[in-house]
């Protein structure tokens, strides 16, 4: 097993790599498709996706999108995401039951391209796949600083002068058919647990690193602060359940790190910011939402505090972008050089961006993207 994977503690491990990944890294998922005489196919189908960046790097060079809902080459019991829950299921039969186990399930998808197998995607094909509740492009900033740069970055990126209606349905139900390939090989996960007499003494969690822009705002991608993106959604069942229900109060996905340490029995780490949802959910209770959010990503910070959402720029920690989440839900409107909103703007500063900032994080050597000042 890798060293590296060892040292976090984990017992056994099978590494593999993500579809992009597959085109030229090895992993135990491309010798699979070897041994079935496949991988030339499938790396030949990933290297003519032209906005996958591998072909751009060959092909298509100065071609910097394209995007497609092309179904892929492979049936869906060879498809990566199926593939990795049939090795999770197997895990799961093999395992010595008289002891408490973590079984960390990391799929590839659905990630682009959006290469479900033609039979996944026809189980949409009579499905009224609904347009995003917003499609307007967002407005540029008068200035030509980072903020406009990086937004026209982003729609060039999206390919958004040629994003019609019809391509966005085209990619949404491709989508919509990779999260379902997922959440049949989650589900099947499940039954294997009640097979072996254990999903009663199991937590069950199901979650995501990112959302997706899927048309909204004419994006794609990830990558931005926009709700599509960074709100991603977290289904957690304890042993022997609790009854079933949404709660949209907004929790962050390092209260997960707190919550496994809980159940485990470990120590909580020292000066961290996470909260163990443990006792919410084993009680069916809103969990205590934290007073801000906060997420970084290509050299911008979100904070999100009650009903608005704060952009900064690292550079100068000038704000960029402010949202009312509550009236403006779609994120249509640009607060930011609102009069009227300007004292919103200072407090979230005062109260919560230049905190963050002044606090030096609990592993000095792990770069940060906002800058500490």
């Amino acid at each position: 097993m890798i060293p590296f994977l060892q040292g976090l503690g984990f017992d056994d491990a099978i590494e593999t790599v993500g579809k992009l990944a597959s085109y030229g890294h090895d992993s135990a998922y491309t010798d699979y498709l070897e041994g079935r005489s496949l991988l030339k196919a499938y790396r030949s189908f990933i290297g003519s996706q032209k906005h996958c960046g591998v072909a751009n790097a060959n092909d298509h060079k100065g071609d910097l999108m394209g995007w497609s809902a092309e179904p892929g080459p492979l049936a869906a019991e060879d498809y990566v995401d199926v593939w990795h829950g049939r090795r999770a299921i197997e895990w799961i039969e093999q395992y010595d039951a008289d002891k408490p186990f973590f079984l960390w399930v990391g799929f590839p998808g659905p990630h682009d391209p959006f290469d479900a197998p033609a039979e996944a995607v026809r189980r949409f094909a009579g499905t009224d796949i609904p347009m995003p509740k917003s499609v307007q492009r967002p407005a540029l900033p008068e200035d030509d600083g980072p903020f406009k740069i990086f937004l026209r970055r982003m729609l060039a990126y999206s390919d958004s002068a040629t994003m019609d209606d019809a391509a966005i349905v085209a990619m949404r139900r491709a989508y919509y058919a990779n999260i379902t390939l997922i959440d049949d090989a989650v589900g099947r996960i499940v039954d294997a647990l009640q097979k072996r007499g254990i999903l009663d003494d199991t937590w069950v969690i199901y979650t995501s690193d990112h959302g997706e822009m899927m048309g909204e705002h004419r994006m794609m991608a990830k990558m931005v602060f926009y709700e599509p993106a960074v709100r991603v959604p977290l289904v957690v069942r304890p042993p022997k359940g609790v009854a079933a229900r949404v709660v949209n109060d907004p929790v962050q996905l390092m209260d997960l790190a707190a919550t496994c340490r809980e159940i485990a029995g470990a120590e909580d780490i020292p000066e961290s910011a996470a909260s163990s949802l443990v006792s919410t959910i084993a009680k069916n209770e809103n969990p205590v939402s934290p007073e801000v959010i906060a997420s970084e990503n290509f050299g911008f910070g979100m904070f999100l505090a009650g009903q608005h959402k704060l952009v900064v720029y690292e550079d100068d920690l000038s704000p960029v972008a402010l949202f009312d989440m509550q009236n403006d839900p779609c994120e249509d409107r640009n607060l930011v050089k609102d009069p009227a909103s300007r004292h919103i703007v200072e407090s979230m500063m005062e109260s919560h961006v230049r905190p963050f900032l002044s606090t030096e994080p609990l592993r000095p050597h792990t770069p940060s993207v906002l800058r500490r000042r």
